[in-house]
Formats: structure tokens, C-alpha cells, sequence
């Protein structure tokens, strides 16, 4: 089953995870759902608009304040179509550095889905803006 999937990871000594389907991000911009993913059960959540796309938005909620690390589950196309896919995350207004969607690590060019590390955030508990901004 493929999903677009964020996850951010309490580092400190009281763990939290905090497990976000980007398909439920209640507002989509200009990112649809498509069906057309091969091997795929369900939805995924795509953004096939090139100009000044619109992000999508929603809100999570952190269980206690700390240091959390993003980690994204995407899909590439490398066979096919490398880099279509690419997207950032911002995560409490803050845009982390990470490009997702060309599977930079651990295998450059890898097709298919793949958890990807972004960075780090210090985040206060309560409700955090999360969004996906298609490049």
C-alpha cells in the first residue's frame, strides 16, 4: 500500500511520535487525489499544478514540547518520471531544508516509496501547522 505519510519523532527521553496521512490533511490546496498508483489500494495525495501551486495544510497536535525529528515517507519515479514529485514540508511555519521526492538517502534514485529524514524542530505541545508545498 502506498500513502504520503509524515512522521515527526520526540527525541528527547519522554518519546512521542506524531503520525500524520497526508491524504487527511483537511485543506488541499491544489494537491488532488489520485488512484492511478500502481500496487496502490488507496488514494494518494498528488499536486500536478506547476504555477504557484497551493499548499496543503493542516493541523497536528504534539503531546509535549521537545525536539522532534521529521521523517516523510514519499514516492519517486525514477525509472520513468525522476523528480516529479518533489515537495517540501513546513512543519510550525518553518520550512525544513529537505527536498522530498528524489529519495536522496540512503539510495539516490531508488523508484517507488521510501522514508526520508528531514529535519529537526523544536515544537511546543498543543497544535502545529503542517503543510506540503509542491515544488
Amino acid at each position: 500500500m502506498g500513502r504520503l505519510a509524515l512522521l515527526l519523532v520526540c527525541l528527547g527521553t519522554a518519546q512521542a511520535v506524531v503520525y500524520v496521512e497526508a491524504e487527511a490533511l483537511p485543506y488541499r490546496g491544489d494537491w488532488t487525489l489520485s488512484s492511478g498508483e500502481q500496487n496502490a489500494h488507496d488514494d494518494v495525495l498528488i499536486c500536478t499544478v506547476e504555477k504557484n501551486p497551493r499548499p496543503a495544510v493542516g493541523a497536528v497536535t504534539i503531546p509535549r514540547a521537545g525536539t522532534y525529528r521529521l521523517m516523510v515517507r514519499a514516492r519517486d519515479f525514477a525509472h520513468d518520471r525522476p523528480g516529479t514529485r518533489r515537495f517540501a514540508v513546513e512543519v510550525g511555519g518553518r520550512r525544513d531544508a529537505k527536498e522530498f521526492g528524489a529519495h536522496a538517502n540512503p539510495d539516490p534514485g531508488a523508484h517507488g516509496w521510501a522514508w526520508e529524514q528531514g529535519g529537526v524542530f523544536e515544537l511546543p505541545a498543543g497544535p502545529v501547522v503542517v503543510a506540503l508545498v509542491a515544488l
